[in-house]
């Protein structure tokens, strides 16, 4: 009598392969999903009239004219600013709607002159969201070990076939 099962000890480690390429793909589509409205904003300290004067492509802004959300993620950058004695900690925003004065470029920061109280402020902004890049890239990983792992699995079950058919 004999006895087939459905796997043999060659074959799982293709079948393990299929399920961690597919373990990627679920990753990496979070990660995608994940990857929109990431907004960062930071004081990177006050700067004087002769650092503005020296560097005139940067945005001057009064904090009168800013707009409600544009105030609200100043002061909520002050806050962290004044408590905090490393300035570098970002406040994260993750409203899908940004304020509309500031850029938000991928691959650089945008750096804005902002005066409050007769104080100004150098405020950073930058898109903290580059995961989405990274969300891609395991995506396509785990098709590509998918796809490995199935062809060796389909392979290797035919090999077998014809083994146990002789």
């Amino acid at each position: 009598m004999e006895y087939y099962t459905m796997f043999n000890i060659y074959e799982v480690p293709w079948v393990l392969m299929v399920l961690f390429g597919l373990l990627l793909i679920l990753q990496g589509g979070f990660l995608m999903h994940e990857a929109r409205g990431e907004y960062s904003h930071r004081i990177a300290g006050t700067v004087g009239p002769d650092t503005i004067a020296e560097r005139s492509q940067v945005r001057v802004l009064n904090y009168s004219e800013l707009s409600e959300s544009g105030k609200r993620v100043f002061r909520q950058s002050l806050e962290v600013y004044i408590s905090t004695s490393d300035n570098s900690l970002p406040t994260v925003v993750l409203d899908e709607n940004p304020p509309p004065e500031f850029s938000y470029p991928a691959d650089d920061s945008m750096s804005y002159f902002i005066n409050y109280n007769g104080t100004y402020y150098n405020f950073i902004t930058w898109d903290s969201s580059g995961s989405g890049l990274v969300g891609f890239f395991i995506v396509s990983l785990g098709v590509v070990i998918s796809f490995w792992g199935i062809h060796h699995f389909v392979s290797r079950t035919r090999i077998s076939e014809t083994i146990r058919s002789r």
